[in-house]
This record gives structure tokens, sequence and C-alpha cells, in this order.
């Protein structure tokens, strides 16, 4: 397959032009005025060198042209040319052949033609009528004449400069579009640059032939497309210059250029607005643009002088050499066109894309500059955080310390407490670990379980305010010294309500409410129900069962059948109902919990409390 492309290829190129050809038409003559076919030969004909002219009057002028077609290789003859008229006839002889435009609509003068010959074309006179309402009348390229396959190829050659470098324009932009948004740093610059390539490459592109052989001969699309892409350029750049003058402190030009993006945008959305209503004002409006781009351009001169020479600005450097670059290729076309050098294409496009490139060569710089200085920060968080480990790990073994010597402290009271009451340190620890599944039964937080794990061993830290004869009489306590005894849990209360620590204030609720009944009969405040704390509720089921299953100076221990018994027999009276109905339920954990913390077992107090 591949030997058979490159044997067409070959013969499209190099072969072809032997058996075919196409030709440049000259010998015009022309005549101004709406001349009609009868009267083609009746009219005194003027020669000219050229068929476009400029500024020949702003509004209705009707041009004539006339040449005689020479002899021709060409299966399929065509006349091709691309103009700036309006509206546009061809005849062959006093026959009409072609007719194109819209008399009243300016963006009709986008077109591109393909003029098909009749037979019998060679020796014959063509007549080209164009109209234009606008200053420009005529045709901008050379009107070529013969085979349709070799004028194809001509302008596919002659563009293919042009087309390249506006799809090198779109590809950039959409490039800096990506960058745009795919980084915070500098998305701005990127997002206005992105938009003045992708406007460019847009402009480009409908400025070349080649635009015909995608959606075809349709001026509104490619005339709106070119211009409206071409206004909006200038917000796009100035918007960038505005952001370059932004780093400058105290830059005059700063204000200027961000008052310039809101012009140019302005002035670009309200038109392309209008043009819904009125197409013809894109073209019509382009005598102010060209007058607000001429401003625009020389206020950015002086910005970028003031910024090189006066500030001494790196970027504004860049910049000069973008501007220099086109000032070059610009200069190259107006040598064409005063014919002081062969016509090459137009130039001015290569001088546009170098200074693109120097743009993007600022935000490399920047991004570049951006990327060193956050190697350095990230060297920085690198030593701030061995810093932070290391102090973390001191305030860790301080927090450690510290949370050790505060269950020291507990632990020590409470093994005060209860040795004044005759009652062994596992007390508190059943207590606690009862309590720690009641909560957790419940669906506690986590920090709740925590807090009452640790609390619960000072419920009966008031007793330390109670006289051993009272605390420890083997027999049956008056109705005066039970009194007294029940003043421990507003002692208790008054000795942990110090702090406001969430351990001491879980402590101090639970050391005031583990006597209280689910009933209101319960002391010292007779709460009832739901009024009495979950932590009071649930320290107090813990400290009577365990009370009634162990030993104490003053009884034996119950067996569990009647301390299940009489806790079922209390349920809603004595104790929160959940709460017994879930002991009851899961009596063999907390049967293993009291069997492990045994009173006669030979255990570590301060090592179990440490684990709780």
């Amino acid at each position: 397959m591949k030997p058979v492309f490159y044997k067409f290829l070959l013969f499209f190129i190099c072969i072809s032009p032997l058996f075919s050809e196409y030709k440049i038409l000259s010998n015009w003559q022309y005549v101004i005025g709406d001349i009609s076919p009868e009267n083609f030969k009746n009219v005194e004909w003027k020669p000219t060198t050229k068929t476009y002219f400029e500024y020949i009057s702003k509004t209705n002028v009707y041009l004539v042209f006339k040449t005689t077609l020479p002899e021709v290789k060409a299966k399929f003859p065509i006349l091709n040319t691309y103009h700036f008229d309006q509206y546009v006839e061809v005849f062959l002889e006093t026959n009409k052949i072609y007719q194109f435009g819209d008399k009243h609509n300016n963006l009709t003068c986008f077109g591109r033609h393909f003029i098909e010959l009749p037979d019998n074309y060679i020796g014959k006179n063509v007549y080209i009528k164009v109209y234009s309402a606008f200053q420009n009348v005529g045709f901008s390229r050379p009107i070529r004449y013969g085979e349709k396959s070799e004028i194809i190829k001509a302008i596919i050659i002659e563009n293919v400069d042009e087309v390249t470098l506006s799809v090198l324009f779109i590809l950039m932009g959409l490039a800096l579009f990506f960058l745009a948004f795919s980084t915070e740093s500098q998305y701005k610059s990127f997002l206005a640059l992105g938009v003045f390539a992708l406007m460019l490459g847009i402009t480009t592109f409908c400025r070349t032939e080649i635009r015909y052989f995608i959606f075809g001969n349709n001026p509104y699309l490619w005339g709106s497309a070119e211009l409206i892409s071409l206004y909006f350029l200038s917000p796009a750049i100035c918007y960038f210059v505005y952001l370059i003058n932004k780093q400058e402190k105290k830059n005059i030009f700063t204000h200027i250029f961000i008052g310039l993006v809101f012009i140019n945008l302005a002035f670009a959305l309200i038109v392309s607005l209008l043009t819904i209503i009125e197409p013809n004002i894109l073209l019509k409006s382009v005598d102010f643009y060209e007058t607000l781009l001429a401003i625009t351009l020389l206020t950015g001169v002086i910005d970028i002088v003031y910024l090189t020479f006066l500030k001494r600005n790196r970027e504004a450097l860049i910049m000069c050499y973008g501007i220099i670059a086109i000032v070059f290729f610009s200069s190259l076309d107006l040598l064409q066109a005063f014919q002081f050098m062969p016509r090459i294409g137009f130039m001015a496009h290569y001088g546009i894309f170098l200074f693109v490139v120097s743009m993007v060569y600022i935000l490399r710089v920047r991004l570049y500059r951006i990327h060193n200085d956050l190697k350095v920060y990230a060297r920085q968080l690198e030593l701030d955080k061995i810093y932070i480990k290391k102090s973390h790990e001191e305030l860790s073994f301080l927090t450690t310390e510290l949370e050790s010597t505060q269950k020291e402290v507990i632990l020590r009271l409470c093994e005060i407490a209860e040795a004044r009451s005759k009652e062994t340190g596992n007390h508190i620890l059943r207590v606690s670990q009862f309590s720690k599944v009641l909560a957790d039964l419940i669906c506690l937080s986590e920090k709740d379980i925590r807090l009452i794990t640790l609390s619960s061993p000072m419920h009966d830290i008031g007793k330390l305010g109670i006289p051993d004869s009272i605390l420890n009489k083997p027999g049956k306590l008056t109705e005066e010294e039970f009194e007294i005894i029940k003043t421990h849990t507003k002692i208790g209360y008054e000795m942990l309500n110090k702090s406001k620590k969430d351990l001491f204030v879980s402590a101090a609720i639970i050391a005031l409410q583990h006597h209280e009944k689910y009933d209101g009969t319960g002391y010292p405040n007779k709460l009832k129900g739901n009024n009495i704390h979950i932590y009071g509720r649930i320290v107090g089921i813990a400290d009577v069962f365990d009370s009634l299953s162990s030993d104490r100076v003053y009884k034996k221990a119950w067996e569990l059948d009647k301390v299940l018994e009489f806790m079922t027999s209390e349920r809603g009276k004595q104790f929160d109902p959940e709460m017994v109905d879930l002991l009851i339920k899961n009596i063999d954990t907390f049967v293993r919990i009291k069997n492990r913390f045994e009173d006669n077992f030979e255990l570590n107090l301060g090592l179990e409390l440490e684990n709780l």
C-alpha cells in the first residue's frame, strides 16, 4: 500500500504539472461604475496592474475588471480568487457564469471563489463586476486560471506556513489552558496568554485559504470567527502585561492597563453581542478597533520601555525582544507591499509567534523561580518536621509522665479511702471494669467510656472525711450515724469539684450521685430517673453489685442467684431498668471480671489501674 501512496504523491507533486497547469491572469483593464453586460463593449476601459483598491470610497463602489483568457492545459478549468468586496458577478462575454455575495452584508467579502468555466472559453473575454460598501474593493490575491487540482495544490503550498503557525498557536493556547487549570501558581498569567494564543490561532487560520476545504465557502462563519477572535486578542495581552506591571510597586501603568483591559474587553463583548442583531457591525467596527489597538500598542511600548530601562524589569526586557521580532517581520510585509522586495507571503505572523514564545519563556522563568523557592521551602519544612517530631516526642514523654502521675495520685487516694473502710483496692478495680462494660453496652462515646473508667474508682473518695468509728462499725448504724455516712457523697463532690479537668468533673458527678435511686428515694438530692447523670446510674449499679457479691467487714458475700434476684427486684426502683437488663444479660462478663480481681488474689494495683 505504501509504494502506491508514494507513487501517487510523486505524480501529484512532480509529474502532474506536465499534463495540466494554471496561470495568473494579467493584462487587466477596469472601469468604475455599475455597467450592464450589454454595455461592456461600449465603455472606455483603463489598463491596470492591480485588481485590488484600498480607500477608493467608503460606500457603494462598483468596479468592473476585464481580461482575455489565454490558452491553458486544463481538463477541469476554473477561475480562482479571494476578494474583499461584498458582491461578485462573473461574465464570459455577456453570459453570467457566477454570482456570489450580498450587497447588504459586509461579511460576504470573506468568500473564496472557485468558478467553473464552460466549453470554448479560450480567447474569450472574462468580465468580473464587484461591489463594496466598505473601504476595500477588488481582489486581494492574484486571480488564478487553469486546472483545479493544480490551483488547489498551489493554495496548499502557499498556505502551509500560516496553517502550521495557526495550529501551533491553537496547541500552545490549549497547553497554556491546561497549565492554568492544573496549577494554582501563575494561573492568571497562563490563562491570559492561553486566550491570546488561542484567539491568535483562530485569526491566523481564518486568513488562510485552506479554510475553504473544511467548512466550505461560508463567509459569515469565517468572517465572524476572524474578527471576533481578533477583537479578543487585545484584552488578553493587556491583562498579561497588567500582571507584569502589578509586580512593580507604585507603577502608574498598572492602573492604565487594567483600564485598557476593561475597555478592550467591553468593546469585544459589545460588538460580539451586537453581531447577533446586526452582522455588519463586525466589519464596521474595524476602524474603531484599529484606533483602540494603536493606543494600546503605543501605551504598551512606552510601558515596556519604562519597565526595562527604569525599573530594570527582566521580564519586560524579554517582551522587548518579542516586540522587536514583530516589528522586524512586519517591516518585511511593508517592503513587500511597496515592492522593494519580492512577495514571499505574510510575515507578521512569524514575529507574533516569536512574541508569544517570549511570553511563554517569561512564564517558564517564573515557574522555575517558584520551583526553586518551593525546594527551599520543602527543605525548611523537613527541618521543621524534624524539630516538631523531637518536640512531639518530648511533649509525649511529659504527657505520659503527667498522666502517670495523675493516675498515681488517684490510685493512692482511692487506696487510702478503701483501706479506711476495711475494703481492698480490688473493689475500685472491679467497679471501674463493671462501669466500663456497662458504658460500652449502652454505646457511650469512647471519651465517655474512658472518663467513667478512670473516674469511677473515686466514687467513695468522700469517705476520707468520715470518722473511723462510724466507717468501720461492725454492727448496725444508728440513724444519726447513717446520716453522717451519707455525707461522704457531698464531701467527695467538694473534694473533686475544685478542678475543671474532665476527669475530675466526671469523678465529682459520680461521687455525688452514685447513691441516688431511680425512683427518687436515694441521697443526697433525691434525684429521679434520667435526672441522675448516666455516670451516676452506671457506677451506682456497679458499686452495689460488687458490694453484694463481695465480703465486707459487716457481712459475707451473697450468692450470685441472690444478688441477681435482688437486682431484678430493684429494677426501676433503685436501679435504671436498662442497666439491670444489660447486667443480667451479660452476667458472664461481670463474673469473669469479679473472678479476675478477687480480693484474695495478689495483684499489682498500680499496674492494673495503669491499664484502665
